[in-house]
């Protein structure tokens, strides 16, 4: 069997890819709406420092709730000199009025992995007066909470790439983007409650923290970082 991979062959994989997640979007002709200046206020902080977009929104009359899309298609490729493997990731995010959408679908020739050490995962940094209070593992999820006696609460969830979808909560909240590890990350302030999103095309991290009397909002960004960053 010849399991050369060409760039033929990628190629299509990825213009099939591009097929998949661009299938369900409306024709241009279905559109026809102009969303309110208070709704482009509310989209200008969720896309700061993201560059220029028009200033007329249009949305589908068979899909109302959606008012921005932004893909994001990735192609990733891995071999081992045990054999040949591919594997494909394709993160799409919806952004909607009063939540975003993250969406993940791997397209991979790897056979099944083997079983995860989710302790190995875990932040190596957790501020002095925290410690945990509760651990759920599963097969391709952990999700751990700390807490301290101030009311201080950390969410740490990490999950294995497979398809899904995740939901994060964003109204009113504005998002920037960072860079954890080398790595984009989504950095998400709404209220007290400060959150990070990012992958590194293996696994899904997602860490919210609210820290209500012990760090003003600077601080809680930088507590936020250094955990995020001593997970490797």
């Amino acid at each position: 069997m010849d399991n050369k991979i060409t760039d033929e062959i990628l190629y299509e994989s990825l213009k099939n890819l591009n097929k998949h997640l661009i299938k369900d979007l409306p024709n241009e002709e279905d559109l026809d709406y102009e969303f309110s200046n208070g709704f482009k206020e509310k989209i200008d902080n969720l896309f700061l420092n993201r560059g220029k977009y028009k200033s007329v929104y249009k949305s589908s009359q068979k899909a109302a709730a959606v008012f921005v899309i932004v893909s994001i298609s990735i192609l990733t490729l891995s071999m081992s000199v045990e054999g040949l493997r591919t594997r494909i990731l394709s993160i799409t995010r919806q952004i909607y009025e009063n939540f975003t959408t993250y969406m993940f679908s791997i397209d991979s020739t790897e056979g099944d992995s083997e079983q995860i050490s989710w302790e190995s995962l875990v932040p190596t940094y957790i501020p002095n007066t925290f410690e945990e209070t509760d651990k759920v593992e599963s097969e391709n999820n952990m999700l751990v909470t700390y807490s301290n006696d101030n009311g201080g609460l950390i969410f740490y969830d990490v999950s294995k790439l497979i398809d899904m979808n995740i939901n994060i909560d964003t109204e009113g909240a504005t998002i920037n983007e960072i860079t954890i590890n080398g790595f984009k990350a989504d950095y998400i302030v709404k209220g007290s409650n400060h959150s990070l999103i990012w992958n590194d095309k293996e696994y899904l991290y997602n860490i919210s923290v609210d820290f209500p009397s012990e760090f003003n909002e600077q601080q809680s960004k930088e507590q936020l970082i250094k955990i995020a960053k001593s997970v490797k």
